[in-house]
């Protein structure tokens, strides 16, 4: 079982970022070694999260995000168009459009009103296009005797290894 230094504290971002700082580094290693888990693992594991109330939405989420990617980019839109509304989205797209560059507010603000399209069909096609461009996947990282439950966020056609995102959503039971 991999092993984090006991002295090295994890720094996590808003929504559990694993974030890119030195203390980070072997965990984000730990992280691109492991194995992505395939759709029935993470049903599997969506099950056993439901199982809790505290949990309900978690495994709720990942049941939806893992069937919505193995059904293909359409269904993948149309599951995941909501989550298009929350900020965090915005800042997602913006991150990867820019290369991780602050392009400053009035560009910032324009990029938000294409990525913001809300119930307007004639802006939901900007939406569509940006929801295509990435995958999710999901792995268990064991580490110091517990496996930590990681989502992953990949941006499609860039290195995935500099542009992936990583979360950490909880811990996970060894599923077989």
């Amino acid at each position: 079982m991999a092993s984090i230094d006991e002295q090295c504290e994890i720094i996590l971002g808003p929504g559990n970022e694993v974030t890119d700082v030195p203390q980070n580094e072997r965990l984000l290693a730990l992280i691109r070694e492991a194995p992505v888990w395939g759709t029935e693992k993470v049903l599997k594991l969506s099950q056993f999260l439901q199982g809790y109330p505290g949990t309900l939405s978690t495994g709720k989420h990942v049941a939806l995000v893992a069937l919505a990617m193995q059904a293909g980019p359409p269904s993948a839109q149309l599951s995941l168009f909501d989550y298009q509304s929350v900020n965090w989205w915005e800042e997602f797209f913006e991150s990867v459009e820019s290369g991780g560059e602050d392009k400053g507010e009035a560009e910032d603000e324009n990029n938000n009103r294409a990525l913001v399209a809300g119930n307007n069909p004639a802006a939901r096609e900007n939406v569509d296009t940006a929801l295509l461009s990435f995958q999710i996947f999901y792995r268990r990282v064991p580490v110091n005797g517990i496996g930590l439950f990681v989502e992953t966020f990949v941006p499609v056609g860039v290195d995935q290894a500099q542009n992936a995102r990583h979360f950490i959503l909880g811990v996970a039971p060894a599923l077989s």
